[in-house]
Formats: C-alpha cells, structure tokens, sequence
C-alpha cells in the first residue's frame, strides 16, 4: 500500500456480468486504498473501505453504480459501472 502514499485510490470496481436477464443479478467489486469514506449511488448494500469486497446486485433496468470514495485528505475520486438489463 506505501506505493500510493496517503492518496485515496480506487483499485478496481467493476460488475462480474456487465449484461443480465431480467430478474438476473450480477456481483459488483470493489477495492480501495486510504478511503475513509465510501459511497456507492444507487446505494444497494452498505460499502466499506476495504482492499478487495464484493457483493450482489439485482437490477431491475439499467442501472449505472457510482462507487466514491474520500480519502483522509478529503480528496474525491469516483468511478461507475454499468450493469444493462437485457430484455
């Protein structure tokens, strides 16, 4: 971790199935550095700063997840992800 200094960082974030069948779900990961706070819009499930956490999704159309993380420093950095419901 000391190769990021005290920069928040957003390791990875992505959807295991980017396109599902309606009623399908798809697991949606994560992995943060030196975040103090999270924020996943629409909020679905709890997050937390960890390195590497994944969870459930069952959309019910598209939807884009925005997964934001502040850093000790109030520093900001975001990144989405789009899951397609395919009908």
């Amino acid at each position: 971790m000391a190769a990021y200094g005290n920069r928040v960082k957003i390791l990875q974030f992505y959807a295991r199935d980017r396109e599902v069948l309606p009623g399908g779900s798809s697991l949606i990961c994560y992995g943060v550095v030196n975040a103090k706070e999270l924020k996943l819009d629409p909020p679905v499930e709890k997050v937390w700063p960890a390195v590497s956490r994944c969870f459930n999704v069952q959309p019910v159309g598209n939807t884009r997840y925005k997964l934001t993380a502040v850093g000790t420093d109030h520093a900001i950095v975001s990144e989405s992800v789009e899951i397609i419901v395919k009908p």
